[in-house]
């Protein structure tokens, strides 16, 4: 958990030590599914309230809504633990990606540390995913309006849906302003 840290607040060092090392680490696959794992499960009760604010929007017959509520509520879990081996294989896609384009430019960087390389790297994700899910709860689920009103991270929160619509919403809750802030 350490090297997470260190790839948290000195990026650069840790990637330089990645050179070096020969050993891969699988506990950092673990943590890393373990914070997302940890994230998904706080996310069932957001998950279940933009379902039902979607599904009440439709033109549907109310039982029929109903059912389709339950059966997203008998999901839940399943969903989370699907969610761990969907994330499991975009590392693994991710890395064979990064090595695949590592091979063309002639490096000799091996798949093993490749894989060590993305899974440090997607740390700050999971870590800015915690903290949405949190800013979620201390704002309350209950203000939780449409589904825009689910990503609390990114600088969309400097304009407005109306404003810029729905794709240029959803680009812009992807760009972090924490690096703005900074020198």
């Amino acid at each position: 958990m350490n090297k997470f840290w260190q790839a948290l607040f000195s990026p650069v060092r840790v990637f330089n030590e990645l050179k070096t090392v020969e050993k891969f680490s699988i506990m950092s696959i673990v943590v890393m599914l373990l914070l997302m794992l940890i994230n998904q499960i706080l996310m069932i009760p957001i998950t279940t309230k933009v379902t039902s604010i979607t599904l009440s929007t439709m033109s549907l017959p109310e039982n029929q809504i109903d059912t389709m509520l339950q059966v997203s509520y008998k999901m839940r879990y399943l969903q989370v633990i699907g969610s761990i081996f969907t994330y499991m294989i975009m590392f693994l896609f991710y890395a064979f990606l990064l090595y695949f384009l590592v091979r063309i430019v002639k490096n000799k960087l091996g798949y093993k540390k490749v894989l060590q390389i993305i899974i440090y790297s997607y740390f700050i994700v999971a870590v800015g995913d915690l903290i949405n899910t949190a800013l979620l709860y201390m704002r309350g689920i209950d203000a939780i309006k449409n589904i825009y009103d689910t990503s609390l991270t990114g600088i969309n929160l400097l304009t407005s849906l109306d404003r810029v619509g729905a794709v240029w919403y959803v680009f812009l809750t992807h760009i972090a302003y924490q690096p703005l802030l900074t020198d």
